[in-house]
């Protein structure tokens, strides 16, 4: 039976294969097949794909891969990769689709070359493609796609109405992660029908996710982790001083610019957007201090509303945004910040659990200071108050009242805010998880979480998604719902439905075929859950192999 089993897969390959209109091997074939398929065919790659310099790009620097025009096609990676090697491949897109209807991208990973020219710490010399880009189409999907190490925009998307991505990740983007906006023609054609779903976003330079002048977005069930860590997008000015622009991991905001085509101000509202159930970490900016008059140093928020504007009676709106049921921590930042001059209309912030939000300012003294988080933060005009509220904010940003916020504890609307921020190793390529033995024992991100708890040993995860194992092997920290002190981890952001209480991302696994790849399993003694490299769990339960970790030494 065996032989018959591995006999009928073999079959079901060779028919998966036959099934294609257009197979593709090497980056000539990746662009003759999307740009040959006629509207209904599916094409499949069958091995990794790798260029170098100009052969990255189609002729006069267009994009390697090209559909436009077409209806129903589906490309299949099948697992594969598209890597591009050298400078010349930041000048075009991997790939783009024009004009186009119902088209499929799944199981594909696009691999850029981290060490191309990317944008300059103060914004500028930036490179001008996206990996993969989509204009004035409908229906665009992305499923299981990954796109790491973008020199600029990872994807983009202008005028597309229905954009779905799906249990996809964007690591390390040089300046944006996603952007769905508008095309700019004799009208905007807005973005709409958004769904983005279940996908990881991390290390971006600037913001992960940006949701320009967008109509009915869904972000349900992400993970935003590490993004605006450099501040990278384009240079602020106050007080006749540049400096580092301060952001938010997800950016919701309207379009209030020249048309230049038309040269007339155009105002378009951001309309109808739900973010719940995300989980948002680790938010600091290395570079935001620079030369920065303002009392927001090093800030990055969770969730950034509106576009700065001096002129109120030019801005666009941000309409009906929801926020709601989100795990928010670690943020040198307030959980949401509108930004001055902007207006929210209809801003829900309810039921999302918050902990480490703190603001880091300058003093009268001219020395940095952590500040207790809040909720939600607006910067005035140089010279006036800042205004802050706990509360759930369901009017324009005009009717906030003076921050009141003396304590890390406050619940309000349902929004839970406690705990001191965790900001020892934000920007760090490879986390340092600590266990530590007393009561319980405790897989904590710092080392002295609990004082009093001895370290036991240390191991490392690296914050990138690992596309080649399911859920791009994340590890989850919970606590349990039965034992308050007992945490244990986890690949499950459900806390393997036990009743506990999702805590945080400790990092991701590794492969086990990887240098150095040492086991993790989850033991249990008792109520005790821990972490071991050893498989007989030290003599006790042994439960499960969460993932493969790199070994760290601890230096006191």
């Amino acid at each position: 039976m065996s032989y018959l089993r591995k006999f009928s897969g073999l079959l079901f390959f060779i028919s998966a294969l036959a099934h294609a209109d257009c197979n593709v091997s090497n980056a000539a074939s990746w662009s003759s097949c999307l740009g040959g398929t006629p509207s209904g065919g599916t094409i499949s790659l069958i091995a990794d794909i790798s260029c170098t310099g100009t052969s990255c790009c189609g002729p006069s620097q267009s994009a390697l891969g090209q559909i436009s025009g077409k209806s129903n096609i589906t490309v299949l990676g099948n697992g594969h990769s598209i890597s591009r090697i050298g400078l010349e491949s930041v000048s075009c897109n991997a790939l783009q689709i024009s004009s186009s209807s119902n088209i499929k991208v799944s199981d594909l990973a696009f691999k850029e070359d981290a060490n191309v020219l990317r944008c300059d710490i103060n914004g500028s010399n930036c490179p001008t493609a996206s990996t993969i880009r989509a204009d004035q189409s409908s229906q665009v999907t992305l499923q299981k796609v990954s796109v790491f190490d973008a020199p600029h925009y990872a994807v983009t998307y202008n005028g597309v109405n229905g954009i779905t991505i799906d249990q996809s990740a964007f690591d390390n983007a040089g300046v944006l992660g996603v952007l769905a906006g508008p095309a700019v023609g004799n009208v905007y054609q807005v973005s709409a029908n958004i769904n983005i779903t279940n996908s990881v976003f991390t290390n971006t330079g600037a913001n992960a996710l940006v949701l320009h002048a967008t109509n009915t977005s869904h972000v349900t069930s992400n993970v935003f982790l590490n993004n605006h860590r450099e501040g990278k997008y384009r240079q602020c000015e106050s007080e006749n001083k540049k400096f580092m622009c301060n952001g938010g991991q997800i950016l919701v905001y309207g379009v209030n610019d020249l048309n230049e085509k038309l040269n007339i101000f155009e105002v378009v509202d951001s309309l109808d957007t739900t973010i719940d159930h995300n989980i948002i970490g680790d938010g600091y900016c290395r570079n935001c201090e620079q030369d920065n008059p303002r009392d927001d140093l090093k800030s990055v928020w969770p969730i950034e509303v509106g576009k700065y504007t001096a002129l109120t009676n030019q801005s666009a709106v941000v309409k009906n945004l929801t926020i709601t049921d989100n795990i928010i921590y670690n943020h040198a930042g307030s959980a949401v910040m509108k930004n001055s001059g902007s207006i929210a209309d209809t801003l829900v912030i309810a039921n999302n659990t918050l902990s480490g939000l703190a603001r880091i300012k300058t003093n009268s003294a001219g020395q940095t200071e952590t500040v207790p988080g809040v909720v939600f933060y607006v910067p005035q005009a140089p010279n006036q108050p800042d205004r802050c509220t706990s509360a759930a904010m369901q009017v324009p940003g005009a009717n906030l009242s003076r921050c009141t916020a003396t304590s890390w504890g406050y619940s309000g609307q349902g929004n839970v805010l406690s705990l001191p921020p965790r900001l020892t190793h934000s920007g760090l390529a490879d986390w340092k998880v600590y266990r530590l033995g007393g009561a319980y024992h405790h897989e904590a991100r710092y080392r002295n979480e609990d004082p009093g708890y001895s370290l036991e040993w240390v191991f490392q995860l690296p914050l990138r998604p690992n596309p080649k194992l399911a859920g791009y092997g994340i590890v989850y920290r919970c606590f349990s719902g039965t034992y308050p002190d007992d945490d244990f981890i986890t690949n499950l952001s459900q806390c393997e439905n036990s009743g506990g209480k999702l805590d945080s991302v400790l990092g991701f696994s590794v492969n086990a075929s990887d240098a150095n790849a040492t086991p993790v399993y989850r033991c249990r003694n008792g109520a005790d859950h821990f972490v071991s490299y050893n498989a007989q769990c030290e003599g006790v339960n042994f439960e499960k192999l969460i993932g493969y970790s790199l070994p760290a030494s601890y230096t006191p």
